[in-house]
């Protein structure tokens, strides 16, 4: 029986800040985590998922995160939500689902893997508008959320 997730809506393009989110999950969250390239990702039946190009090995738990590359080049993710496992360790929490009750399909499977989503993204945006010349200062609300003041120079 499979129990497969995959989450086709969030595509990761950079793998700096995909490495960047995972080294704050680590930091800031407590999530004990290895990101492997190369590696079968742990699930309910074993073959159950095939060699992920990345693997997010959650140490702590019994299943990990496949991110596989996709013909448009951007990374999706797949895993075994079976356990509730991944989803303790990086899924949005409770307060900021409150905020959401009507997510559905596509969108509730997205939010079992929400800190991890969440920090991506940042990172993401941080790195393009430093890129482009601009400067970026995060704040972090009390529900968790985040928000970015981004700043491009004058030219």
């Amino acid at each position: 029986m499979s129990h497969t997730s995959t989450i086709k809506s969030v595509k990761i393009l950079d793998l700096q800040a995909l490495r960047q989110a995972c080294e704050e999950l680590k930091r800031t969250q407590g999530v004990d985590l290895t990101l492997i390239e190369n590696h079968v990702p742990r699930a309910y039946s074993q073959g159950q998922l095939k060699a992920a190009d990345l693997c997010i090995q959650l140490n702590d738990g019994e299943y990990d995160v496949g991110l596989y590359k996709t013909t448009d080049g951007s990374y999706e993710a797949r895993c075994d939500f079976y356990t509730g496992d991944v989803e303790k360790q990086l899924g949005a929490n409770r307060e900021q689902l409150s905020l959401h009750t009507n997510l559905t399909g596509e969108e509730r499977t997205q939010a079992q893997l929400g800190k991890l989503y969440q920090f991506y993204s940042v990172k993401a945006a941080e790195n393009a508008i430093i890129r482009k010349g601009g400067s970026c200062q995060r704040q972090t609300q009390q529900d968790g959320t985040i928000q970015l003041v981004m700043v491009m120079q004058a030219a």
